[in-house]
């Protein structure tokens, strides 16, 4: 069977356009994934946490993986411009 042929039938069915994915899906997965950082950086720094070592290594590590959500987030924003 011709790949390309075979690419064409397959895709077809389960085609998102890239707008889609990247203005509506990637975004909305940063945020949620941001707000979940939040909440649990929120739990960590609460009285029953805070004094236990291991509270302050993890509330360093969501810090370190919210930055980096922020950074993506920026960066979908300058695709969709590009997309747009």
């Amino acid at each position: 069977m011709d790949i390309n042929l075979m690419n064409n039938t397959k895709t077809s069915n389960l085609y998102i356009s890239p707008t889609l994915i990247w203005c509506l899906l990637m975004p909305l997965i940063h945020l949620l994934s941001l707000i979940s950082n939040i909440f649990c950086i929120i739990i960590f720094c609460s009285k029953t946490f805070i004094h236990k070592p291991i509270a302050i290594y993890f509330i360093c590590l969501l810090i370190s993986d919210s930055t980096t959500l922020l950074i993506g987030y920026s960066e979908m924003v300058e695709r969709e411009l590009f997309i747009n």
